[in-house]
């Protein structure tokens, strides 16, 4: 009797054991049902558990959005094509921020799905919606002012008609920018300087800003803005791949070529050189990220997708050496240019020289 009752306490105590034993291999495998599993079955569990995952990540998302912009009525930014392509009728809706309701209200229609993105019809425009929304478009939203912040955009939204009290960023620096673009325009290149000047006393990186100014330069013929050329192009694109493939570097070369600027000309060149043998050094140097934040999927394939990042890599190699080459190409062409017309001189004063030599002959003192 007591043997019994000794086995059927060891018994229960081997199940309690086994019991909490799986319970803590459960726990540890991040599982939410305290239950044995058998191989068989414990894969259909993990899929199971990896759709409930995907579920609650989605949820997730809806739920942020309709926190933030409300997914029944979200608000909706408008974009659009190039304004000088873009009919007037729609002028006024470019980057303004309005709920979709307004938008419907003034004969948009757009839907948004339950991640905020949108779809339309309309050829000219294309719509956005966010789950956030940043204190100054949340400012344009109360004001209804446009959100443009691009000087040159916001520029030629004038010209089509809008105020400057359209724009929510709208400061003195582009009132100046605005004053300077349309000398430019008219021709006037010394008052536009001056306008683009006073912008780029308060905001003297600002692209847009000293680009312009660049091309007034270039109108008025001052050489000493080709070597803030070079350093715009390096501060804002790394590199002179863009100067060249821009055409930037084809005018300065042109006009040190009229001024007869020989020296300058041949300083120019190796600059260009030396500064894209540099960026290509760089670019081919570039290693795809081992730990990237975003990684790339095609079709499915995280492999795939590693492989069209290093194939980018490449491109930007190739694509900068064809900048170089393309300019050396030019300068080449433009050298060879200059000889063949000083031999065609040559050729033609040694003609002359024939013509005239019987004359010479006859008229030559014995």
């Amino acid at each position: 009797m007591v043997i019994l009752l000794s086995l059927s306490l060891i018994s229960i105590l081997i199940i309690i054991i086994s019991t909490s034993f799986g319970k803590s291999l459960i726990r540890s495998s991040g599982k939410s049902k305290y239950v044995l599993q058998s191989p068989s079955n414990l894969a259909q569990s993990q899929k199971h558990d990896l759709v409930l995952e995907i579920s609650q990540s989605i949820s997730y998302h809806e739920k942020r959005f309709a926190k933030n912009s409300n997914s029944s009525n979200p608000y909706i930014i408008c974009r659009c094509t190039p304004i000088g392509s873009l009919p007037d009728k729609y002028i006024p809706f470019v980057d303004a921020i309005k709920s979709k309701l307004d938008w419907k209200a003034l004969g948009i229609n757009v839907s948004v799905n339950s991640y905020g993105k949108c779809k339309s019809r309309y050829k000219w425009l294309w719509f956005q919606s966010k789950t956030s929304w940043s204190e100054i478009e949340l400012e344009a939203i109360r004001s209804k002012q446009k959100i443009t912040s691009r000087p040159i955009e916001i520029y030629f939204l004038l010209k089509r008609g809008c105020k400057y009290e359209d724009f929510i960023l709208m400061s003195d620096e582009i009132r100046h920018y605005c004053s300077a673009y349309s000398f430019y325009e008219l021709q006037k290149y010394e008052e536009a300087l001056s306008e683009i000047a006073t912008a780029l006393k308060s905001k003297p990186k600002e692209a847009e800003f000293r680009e312009l100014s660049l091309d007034l330069r270039y109108k008025l013929k001052d050489l000493t803005a080709i070597d803030d050329e070079i350093s715009y192009h390096l501060d804002i694109y790394s590199g002179l791949s863009s100067m060249i493939h821009s055409g930037k570097a084809t005018r300065w070369v042109n006009l040190l070529k009229a001024q007869k600027q020989t020296e300058a000309l041949q300083s120019f060149v190796d600059m260009v050189n030396k500064y894209m043998d540099i960026e290509i050094a760089n670019k081919s140097a570039k290693r795809p990220d081992p730990n990237p934040i975003v990684r790339y999927l095609i079709n499915g394939s995280a492999e795939a997708g590693k492989e069209a990042v290093i194939q980018s890599l490449k491109n930007e190699v190739i694509f900068a050496q064809s900048c170089k080459d393309k300019f050396n190409a030019l300068i080449s062409k433009n050298n060879s240019r200059k000889k063949g017309l000083k031999s065609q001189i040559a050729k033609g004063y040694l003609q002359k020289s024939l013509k005239y030599l019987p004359f010479y002959q006859s008229h030559r003192r014995p």
